[in-house]
């Protein structure tokens, strides 16, 4: 049996990009905590991750991947940041 209950795992710090209103193609970087948050997706999507930041403008924002792109996920970050 599935664990159906979402468990908060960590809490990571992160600079949301904020593109400047004028022409300058430039933007300025506004810190963020990034709450990531394993839960039960249903029978088709299974295990889950959730990122949860608040935007830009005041809101709580998130996205989600199922337990196979967190594996790709992690693969990608293995294969890229292990130094």
């Amino acid at each position: 049996m599935q664990n159906k209950m979402s468990t908060e795992l960590k809490t990571l710090k992160a600079k949301l990009e904020v593109p400047k209103k004028d022409e300058s193609m430039s933007s300025n970087y506004k810190d963020v905590d990034v709450q990531l948050n394993r839960f039960w997706g249903g029978e088709k999507r299974g295990l889950s991750l959730q990122f949860t930041f608040l935007g830009e403008d005041d809101n709580y924002h998130h996205f989600q991947l199922d337990k196979e792109n967190v594996l790709l996920l992690l693969s990608e970050l293995k294969d890229n940041f292990n130094e």
